[in-house]
């Protein structure tokens, strides 16, 4: 069975546009208009993946979700 795939989120009231993340991992991060983080569209990691990746952001603006079923 696959690994259930889970959807980074950047929390933009606690960024602090610091760029960790899109350095470390540009293909999950972007820096926006505003200067903040925002998640690109290849968002989708294992359980396993989006533990070590919330690691990287120094304020504990990234976070993880199921994905909204359609």
């Amino acid at each position: 069975m696959a690994d259930k795939k889970y959807r980074l989120k950047v929390d933009k009231e606690k960024c602090i546009g610091c760029a960790t993340c899109t350095s470390i991992y540009p293909v999950h991060f972007v820096l926006g208009s505003d200067g903040k983080s925002q998640p690109t569209g290849n968002t989708l990691v294992t359980k396993e993946e989006a533990e070590e990746i919330i690691k990287v952001c120094p304020v504990g603006a990234i976070s993880y979700e199921e994905p909204k079923k359609k």
